[in-house]
């Protein structure tokens, strides 16, 4: 075993973690493999929040989510901030020891492996046992997943990931939710990237002692093995060439297959008596919305809005913008002040970034949007999420 030395960041998402939340920052803390901890508060509604706030060790940092967004999520919050050689994932229950920190990096470290993962099953290690059916559910999700990515391990699902930093800054997560595990397993199997798995202990919790995931996150988890399997996402990125290559008037087809009345109605109860539209005015959207209320449209925010009410807008609608510019932000910002206290504000944008192509690419979109990371850029805009959905 090498000697240790502070080479992981640890990345703990943490949702309503208030009684065990003391203990497992602790017991992280002591481990000698830690350089720093990246915990994300995932919308806690407990006191999660006042305890993260006494926290006062250099190698905490603490991260907020606007809502709770997910575990897939706060990893992609915590990826993105990590600076240490190594990424390990943390769960801010009990469940897992970090004691088990020194059998995971020590393929790391020697250069054997550019990922790790901590198996509940392979082991010798002590384990509370689990119950039957949570069990075969495991086994029968990671043996799905081992026959999609031709891999060999003996728990897909297990917290206990460890990668390369440099690894799981080049995969782009999607998964908002527990879907996580699958998804990470099958970008590591298409990297080619070489993984081992070591056996570590598990103190297993049940749904009455706050376990939260639940049947939908298995029935997501087959989606998400199925879906980023590496034969099927070389089909998609085939699909997607061909869809670059179609002629114009299919290309504009798919950008715009929306039934705008139906669209217009399903806005109308969040539009007052005076909208104003940050975009182009000649879609059939704005057309629709120009028929049913007081609509003023902008294209250059920085210029002085002609009629505009006092005290502002009682709503605005930011149409097929943020996808086109560089600085997301700097729209947000701009609309804010013209919007009347307790105004409501709705953006629509492409979304799904598994979708997109050179056909974005000719209509000038820069990217597409999952559904909550389009709530997270609004809301460090400083609006208050209501609703986040998909519409079309």
């Amino acid at each position: 075993m090498p000697e240790p030395y502070p080479c992981f960041s640890v990345i703990m998402p943490v949702f309503n973690e208030e009684r065990t939340l003391a203990t497992i920052i602790k017991r992280v803390l002591d481990s000698p493999y830690v350089a720093e901890l990246l915990i994300v508060d995932d919308g806690s509604s407990d006191d999660t929040r006042e305890l993260l706030a006494g926290i006062a060790d250099p190698r905490v940092r603490k991260f907020e989510q606007p809502f709770n967004m997910g575990k897939g999520a706060a990893v992609r919050r915590g990826v993105a901030e990590a600076n240490a050689p190594y990424v390990i994932i943390q769960d801010a229950d009990l469940e897992y020891d970090p004691a088990d920190y020194a059998l995971l990096a020590e393929p790391l470290i020697g250069e054997r492996a550019d990922v790790v993962y901590g198996s509940r099953f392979h082991t010798a290690r002590p384990r509370r046992v689990l119950r039957f059916w949570h069990s075969m559910a495991n086994r029968f999700l990671t043996s799905m997943s081992n026959a999609f990515t031709n891999l060999h391990l003996t728990d897909m699902e297990t917290c206990y990931k460890a990668f390369r930093r440099e690894v799981i800054q080049q995969i782009t997560i999607e998964e908002d939710r527990f879907g996580l595990e699958p998804e990470l397993t099958a970008k590591v199997a298409a990297g080619g990237w070489r993984l081992y798995e070591v056996g570590i202990s598990y103190d297993g919790r049940t749904a009455h002692e706050g376990k939260k995931i639940g049947w939908r996150d298995g029935v997501r988890a087959i989606y998400c093995i199925i879906r980023y399997s590496p034969g099927v996402a070389r089909r998609t990125d085939t699909f997607k060439r061909q869809e670059a290559q179609a002629p114009p008037a299919v290309a504009r087809s798919v950008e715009r297959v929306t039934n705008d009345g139906w669209m217009a109605s399903s806005l109308d109860r969040y539009l007052g008596e005076s909208v104003l539209q940050v975009g182009t005015a000649h879609t059939g959207l704005a057309l629709e919305m120009a028929g049913r209320h007081g609509v003023t449209v902008v294209d250059d925010l920085t210029r002085p809005i002609e009629r505009r009410p006092v005290p502002g807008f009682d709503s605005a609608v930011i149409i097929d913008v943020l996808d086109r510019v560089e600085d997301e932000s700097t729209v947000l910002t701009e609309v804010r002040p013209h919007i009347k206290r307790g105004g409501i504000l709705v953006v629509l944008s492409a979304a799904h970034p598994h979708l997109y192509s050179r056909v974005d690419e000719s209509i000038g979109r820069l990217r597409r949007y999952g559904k909550n990371q389009l709530g997270r850029i609004v809301a460090d805009a400083g609006f208050t999420i209501l609703k986040v959905a998909y519409v079309d």
